[in-house]
């Protein structure tokens, strides 16, 4: 688990791990669209992308981690260029309610 941050002046919930790892996208809008995580905290990621997502869209991430891939869903908080900011969504969010 990452812990947090000491620093008062670190606005981050999580502290931030550097990882190189592909990932693939699947935005209502934009489609498929491959990227590259450039670091992970417990809470979210920052990831490289061809194109740009709109703040606030929610979309499916499938992370290709060394130990298989991994699925889940996150939000796009906020973006520079093509360096995304995701938050990763609870898993109640993604379960539809009867």
């Amino acid at each position: 688990d990452c812990l947090e941050s000491e620093d008062p002046v670190d606005r981050r919930r999580h502290a931030r791990l550097p990882l190189s790892v592909d990932l693939t996208v699947y935005s209502d809008r934009a489609g498929v669209v491959p990227g590259r995580v450039s670091d992970m905290s417990d809470s979210g990621f920052s990831a490289v992308l061809p194109l740009e997502l709109s703040l606030g869209e929610v979309v499916r991430v499938e992370l290709h981690l060394d130990s298989g891939v991994k699925i889940s869903s996150a939000v796009v908080r906020n973006r520079t260029a093509f360096r995304h900011g995701f938050e990763f969504l609870p898993v109640s969010v993604l379960t539809p309610r009867p």
